[in-house]
Parts: structure tokens; C-alpha cells; sequence
């Protein structure tokens, strides 16, 4: 994604253009599939925790990928990206 930014020359003001918005939405939703699956890596692991021990460090790994996924998801729709698109 950041070699087609460089290779269209944009500002960060016009990011989010006709030639950009096919790979801006391509990384939205392989985002938001990696996000679906980091949730549901920590809910397994949470059930995991209930059976038997499961180390602490695993599941702070877990709740770290959603916070992380999460927080750029929520940076990207908040943004002035897709002030721009709406």
C-alpha cells in the first residue's frame, strides 16, 4: 500500500482519491477480517482459561491484536480520509 502511495506522489491531504480508493478499501477489509479473527482467537483463548491454565502472557498477546486492529480500524474511519469519501 505505501508503494502505491509513493508511486501516485500524494499529499496527505488528497490520500484518499479515485486511484487510491480501491486499495484504501481493499486494506479496510482485509483489516477488519484480521480484526474478526484476532476476536475470535481471544474468545477461544478465554474459553481455554476456564478449562485449564493458560498463561497470562498468551492472553495479553490476544487482547493487545484486538486493541491494536482495533485502534487502527477506528483511525481509519475517523479520519479526514473518510471525511472525504462521505
Amino acid at each position: 500500500m505505501l508503494g502505491k502511495i509513493a508511486f501516485f506522489k500524494l499529499q496527505p491531504n488528497n490520500f484518499y482519491t479515485s486511484r487510491t480508493s480501491n486499495p484504501f478499501h481493499d486494506l479496510l477489509c482485509n483489516l477488519i477480517r484480521r480484526f474478526l479473527i484476532a476476536l475470535e482467537d481471544l474468545k477461544n483463548t478465554q474459553s481455554m482459561t476456564w478449562k485449564k491454565s493458560c498463561p497470562t502472557g498468551i492472553i495479553m498477546q490476544k487482547v493487545d491484536a484486538v486493541v491494536e486492529l482495533g485502534t487502527i480500524l477506528r483511525m481509519m474511519v475517523r479520519g479526514a480520509v473518510m471525511k472525504n469519501h462521505f
